[in-house]
């Protein structure tokens, strides 16, 4: 189920009526529970008749950062930003807050940003977290010429199948 909600989401075009039925068919001859396709199928008809005013593409594009590319995500590209001060192609480290243990409160605020590269990083997601985002800092992490040590963590991890049964309530709650 998970793999064709990541098919279903992936795509722009919509699924003709005949050709969804032999999915949902298989889907269910393969012993799915159809909930959570329910419910992003009510999500995307809802959204493609205004009703989110473009918010289910935004989503779209959101699933497609997780989809396996030979890229950084988002995430990593802050972490290495903030690693790596002088070697980064944006500046967005310097919208983080930056405390320096070696140095008082009273100056740590006028303190301006040190360039010397991190080799340590917690990563601290608030909201969920994924696997992807975690594999991904790891090979930033270990391609460096000198390897990086970065701990992630979020407030939530859903494994796949407490993520269909999110869905599953969330079409009930409907």
């Amino acid at each position: 189920m998970r793999l064709f909600l990541i098919y279903y989401l992936s795509i722009q075009e919509d699924i003709p009526n005949d050709v969804m039925q032999e999915y949902e068919d298989a889907l269910v001859r393969a012993g799915c529970d159809l909930s959570p396709l329910r419910y992003i199928k009510g999500i995307r008809a809802y959204t493609r008749s205004g009703g989110l005013g473009g918010g289910f593409e935004n989503l779209l594009a959101g699933v497609k950062n997780f989809l396996p590319a030979k890229k950084d995500l988002p995430v990593t590209r802050i972490i290495e930003s903030i690693m790596e001060p002088g070697g980064g192609t944006n500046d967005t480290n310097e919208e983080f807050l930056y405390f320096d243990p070696k140095v008082s409160r009273a100056s740590n605020a006028k303190m301006p940003r040190t360039r010397t590269p991190f080799q340590e990083a917690i990563v601290f997601i608030v909201g969920g977290g994924n696997y992807v985002e975690y594999q991904n800092l790891n090979e930033f992490a270990q391609r460096q010429t000198i390897k990086k040590k970065i701990t992630y963590g979020s407030t939530e991890v859903l494994s796949p199948k407490e993520f269909l049964l999110q869905l599953v309530m969330l079409g009930k709650e409907q």
